[in-house]
């Protein structure tokens, strides 16, 4: 798994019966695992161990099943992994995670990778993974089950630069489908929080829906939860604009800087200026900044998407497609004599305006 542990505390871990004893088939740099002798660990490690495995059973509400083995790892993980959870049987065995619920959760350290500073993270992104697996993991889509991951990580055990690194990944690639991160996910769940919705009174749910209904299914429980088009909210998040009121600006534990939008200036004498606003694919977003100077806004285009236009001290106004004019005068708008008739202006306000597009098709 992507994060890390205290190697203050691992080191200090022993064993009492030496691994070839035990007459252990694992790899010669195991130290322990279920299929030797389990690891004798450290009583903070233990004791942290115990702290937020009834932490997480109390906020899912449900008791995790077994108890959590451990293994240390003297070399480093595979993809740069400082730990990694496996599912094991009945005789502490990896099994693959098609097999359906576990009997056991095996988690093993890679102490050549890890670093001092990611213990709290580590072990409540791995313990999640525990509850996943007493659950059900078949066939479970990696965004869900790497990003809640890494939500709860963050959540419980502070944030680390893994959590940063996939922040700027949820913040740089506004444009990419949802269905199709990992660990970057978290925003994704940061969102639902963001919006006062519990994340962990959903996850249950959405693992249990997915077989029958897939990613789909996960995120119609949240816009269900949200009461609104998740996709958009994050678009309007993802604008990063706070000036324009809250919903246009992501929050969440260890969040960075990181923003994909751009500003556009635009004037009365630019005439017709385009702002490219493509997605790639399903419950991608985009947006922009436009910060016109005249008096009068006509905006036009991302048919058949969700929308929203928002302006300082006003609500977001949500639409599909954008199609409208609006006066941007604090003081009103009034046409020059012989100007051709034109449709009521829509109440609009000076300062920037922000754009926020979904894509709610294939």
């Amino acid at each position: 798994m992507l994060v890390a542990v205290s190697l203050v505390a691992l080191t200090a871990i022993s064993v009492s019966t030496p691994l070839h004893e035990a007459g252990a088939s694992a790899p010669a740099r195991i130290r322990c695992s279920p299929t030797t002798r389990p690891c004798n660990v450290p009583a903070d490690l233990a004791a942290k161990v115990t702290e937020l495995t009834d932490e997480i059973s109390r906020r899912l509400q449900r008791a995790l099943p077994f108890a959590p083995q451990f293994a240390i790892d003297t070399g480093r993980g595979p993809d740069r992994a400082y730990a990694e959870a496996t599912l094991i049987d009945a005789t502490g065995r990896p099994v693959p995670e098609t097999a359906g619920p576990g009997a056991g959760c095996l988690i093993t350290f890679y102490e050549a990778s890890l670093t001092p500073d990611e213990a709290d993270n580590t072990l409540a992104h791995e313990l999640f993974h525990c509850f996943q697996f007493a659950l059900d993991t078949r066939s479970v889509a990696t965004w869900f089950t790497e990003g809640s991951a890494e939500w709860v990580g963050a959540e419980l055990g502070g944030p680390t630069p893994s959590t940063r690194e996939n922040w700027n990944q949820w913040l740089g690639e506004p444009g990419k489908p949802l269905f199709t991160r990992s660990y970057d996910a978290l925003g994704f769940f940061a969102l639902l929080d963001q919006h006062g919705v519990d994340p962990f009174t959903l996850f249950d749910l959405m693992q249990s829906t997915f077989p029958r209904e897939g990613s789909q299914g996960i995120y119609n429980i949240a816009k269900e939860a949200l009461g609104a088009e998740p996709a958009l909210d994050a678009a309007m998040a993802l604008t990063r604009a706070p000036s324009l009121g809250p919903d246009w600006e992501a929050t969440g534990v260890g969040i960075t800087r990181r923003t994909a939008t751009e500003t556009v200036a635009f004037g009365p004498s630019d005439g017709e200026q385009k702002a490219d606003l493509r997605v790639r694919g399903l419950y991608g977003t985009a947006s922009v900044i436009i910060r016109p100077t005249g008096d009068v806004l006509t905006l036009v285009g991302a048919e058949g998407n969700d929308t929203a236009v928002g302006f300082k001290g006003a609500p977001a106004i949500i639409g599909t497609g954008i199609t409208g004019s609006w006066c941007l005068s604090a003081s009103g708008c009034e046409c020059p004599p012989a100007t051709p008739p034109r449709p009521p202006l829509l109440p609009g306000a000076p300062g920037p305006v922000g754009i926020a597009v979904a894509r709610n098709t294939e």
